[in-house]
């Protein structure tokens, strides 16, 4: 079991959910001092990094990236997964595209999914949130399923208040998509 612990270069409110905060380098040396195996790295957008330098850094310190995290894209871009409108929504589906390229260099990697979702206020009405969401999860599960082909075990991680979970499994056409394609690119945890 590897014991892993979240880090960010980016400039993040206070509260976020980040305990080292710094130059990767930085964070990384320090991650490593006190014993930790991996890091779950707050990413903006994974097209802006250098995805060899990371591994370098990452190597350099015995350290592997256990997951991605992903709320910056909703909390300063404001795009997210269920938007209403098509080109946000886009963006997103995109970003996710980029993180999980970058998780694929790591055998264990996620990708999480908790605000880059979005928010069912965000939306007219849940069913609007869901019309969205559950397309937008398809692509992306699609995409994690080509790329984790090549590198092992990649998932797309989504924690959903219990009762849109079951909303989720009530939308058959997605969970049948889900077990066509092997269910192993997207696992849902109830928060």
């Amino acid at each position: 079991m590897e014991l892993a612990i979240t880090s960010t270069s980016m400039k993040l409110r206070d509260r976020a959910p980040v305990v080292f905060r710094g130059e990767d380098n930085w964070c990384f040396e320090q991650i490593r001092s006190i014993g930790y195996d991996g890091v779950e790295l707050h990413i903006h957008d994974s097209s802006q990094l250098d995805r060899k330098q990371l591994k370098e850094e990452l190597d350099q310190f015995g350290l592997s990236l256990t997951s991605i995290g992903t709320g910056s894209a909703y909390g300063k871009d404001r795009v997210f997964l269920s938007s209403e409108d098509a080109d946000v929504r886009q963006a997103a589906i995109e970003r996710i595209k980029g993180h999980i390229l970058t998780a694929s260099d790591y055998p264990h990697a996620v990708v999480i999914i908790g605000l880059i979702k979005g928010k069912v206020s965000d939306c007219e009405s849940r069913e609007s949130y869901f019309a969205n969401l559950i397309p937008a999860l398809r692509e992306c599960a699609e995409e994690a399923g080509k790329i984790s082909g090549i590198s092992g075990g990649l998932r797309l991680s989504t924690g959903i208040k219990r009762c849109d979970q079951y909303r989720l499994r009530r939308d058959l056409n997605f969970w049948k998509w889900l077990d066509h394609h092997g269910c192993s690119c997207i696992w849902i945890h109830t928060i």
